[in-house]
């Protein structure tokens, strides 16, 4: 006969014997007990941060200059020299404002229930609960950070000197400009993380007896846990940038005569080079998440005579999922460099009615610049987990049984895209080359001109398309049990 049938009539049986003994237990004593508790708590604490400001500059200069001079009857002499120099330094940095904002919550509440009846087939019953429920959460905003710096430089030198003895006279002068002057900065994007978790957790309890010969037993509890966090996080970005320039300019001029007969000479040269650059990376967005379930049950219940009857079972199951989206916007970077030059010397030559110059120029120029990128990156990877275990057991008499079930099963899903970089280089350069003479002789004048130019210009550029993928799999221990089994 089925256990549970068996278990029904003895039910009845004796639920019959009580209410025959009524008049035997109308008098029983009776005792009921309950209670319940409750509780709850919170807490906010937000903190904000100012912004803040730093920043320096300093600036120095210096100049200097000297004369001299000497004569004796006709023949003197004079000399004079003068010097300048100035820089200038200056950086600071600045810090956006922030925000913290801490909270939690906490809740926990509780009951119980006993209820006994005396007499010679008395009965006890006595249920419990409990719960607990938590969360927790911390949003962080980070503000940006702005640094930057720049200096500067100039000096200044020249000479000068002359001489006279009788008809001969004789003059130099040399003047030279140094400059230089640099930037630089960096500038990061805020930073936003949100964490949060949250946790709960049920439990409850329930005992029955039922007493006299063949007296009934049950007994049955339960549990569940089950969790959850993320930490989503979310960065702006970071752009940088530099520039550097120097010149360099120099002259030199000579002068000479005696009588009718005069020469000169003059020297001009420029170097001019300058360097920039722009890098940064896009911003970055992560949401790793997760949640956690777990859940537990166990009953069991005896009917007690000769062949007396014992039967419990016992489930549980466990879950963790999760996943980290993702999202990249890349990288990205520019560097230039440039160089110009320019040089001119020029030479004349008098002799009574005859006269000879000539000019001599030359140019050049120099460029590159290297550029590259990167594209977007984006995932979503994923993945789940689930166990499950059952078992029972009954015993009637001298004959036991028993069983018992697991099975595991899994995912994870993990689609990606890359859309890959790309690249460029450019150098060119140009230079330039011109002479002219002129020979003057009374009337008769005679020129000579010519130049060169030429120019040379390249580029070579590079990519990559990016790729993307979708890695997929499951699993369950079910399926290896049937493996196994066909191989057998």
């Amino acid at each position: 006969m089925n256990i549970w049938i068996k278990r029904s009539l003895a039910t009845v049986a004796v639920t019959g014997g009580i209410v025959i003994a009524g008049s035997a237990t109308a008098h029983a004593d009776e005792q009921h007990d309950s209670s319940s508790n409750q509780s709850d708590s919170s807490l906010s604490s937000p903190l904000e941060i100012g912004g803040l400001s730093l920043g320096s500059t300093s600036e120095t200069s210096s100049s200097s200059s000297s004369t001299s001079s000497s004569s004796d009857g006709e023949e003197s002499t004079k000399h004079h020299e003068s010097s300048e120099e100035h820089s200038k330094n200056g950086g600071g940095i600045d810090i956006d404002p922030s925000r913290i904002d801490l909270g939690g919550a906490l809740s926990n509440s509780s009951s119980s229930h006993d209820e006994s009846r005396g007499g010679d087939h008395g009965s006890d019953e006595s249920s419990s609960q409990s719960e607990s429920k938590g969360s927790a959460s911390a949003p962080i905003e980070l503000g940006g950070v702005k640094i930057h710096q720049h200096q500067s430089g100039e000096s200044r030198d020249q000479s000068s000197s002359s001489s006279q003895d009788g008809d001969r006279s004789h003059q130099e002068s040399e003047s030279n400009h140094d400059s230089s002057s640099s930037e630089s900065g960096l500038d990061t994007g805020g930073i936003t993380l949100d964490p949060q978790a949250a946790f709960g957790n049920a439990q409850e309890q329930s005992d029955s007896s039922l007493g006299g010969e063949d007296g009934v037993d049950e007994s049955s509890s339960s549990s569940s846990t089950q969790g959850a966090a993320a930490a989503p996080i979310i960065i702006e970005g970071v752009t940088g940038w530099f520039t550097a320039d120097s010149t360099s300019t120099q002259e030199d001029a000579s002068q000479s005569s005696d009588g009718d007969e005069s020469t000169s000479s003059s020297h001009a040269s420029t170097d001019h080079q300058s360097t920039s650059g722009e890098y940064g990376g896009g911003g970055l967005a992560i949401d790793p998440h997760g949640q956690f379930s777990q859940h537990q049950s166990e009953n069991s219940s005896s009917l007690g005579d000769e062949d007396g009857i014992e039967e419990s079972d016992s489930a549980s199951s466990s879950a963790l999922t999760g996943g980290a989206p993702y999202a990249f916007d890349g990288f990205f970077g520019t560097f230039g460099t440039t160089q110009d030059s320019t040089s001119t010397d020029t030479t004349t030559a008098t002799d009574g009615d005859t006269s000879t110059s000539s000019t001599e120029s030359d140019a050049s120029h120099d460029d590159t610049t290297v550029s590259g990128h990167t594209g977007e990156a984006t995932g979503d990877p994923t993945f789940g987990l689930l166990n499950e275990q059952s078992g029972s057991t009954s015993s009637t008499g001298d004959q036991d049984e028993s069983s018992s079930h697991s099975t595991t099963e899994g995912g994870y899903d993990a689609p990606f895209a890359y859309d890959g970089f790309g690249g460029l280089v450019e150098q060119g350069s140009a230079d330039h080359h011109a002479t002219s003479d002129e020979v003057r002789d009374g009337d008769e004048v005679t020129t000579d001109e010519q130049s060169s130019h030429t120019e040379d210009h390249n580029g070579q550029d590079f990519s990559f398309d990016g790729f993307s993928g979708h890695p997929e799999g499951s699993f369950s221990t079910e399926d290896l049990k049937d493996l196994f089994s066909n191989d057998r």
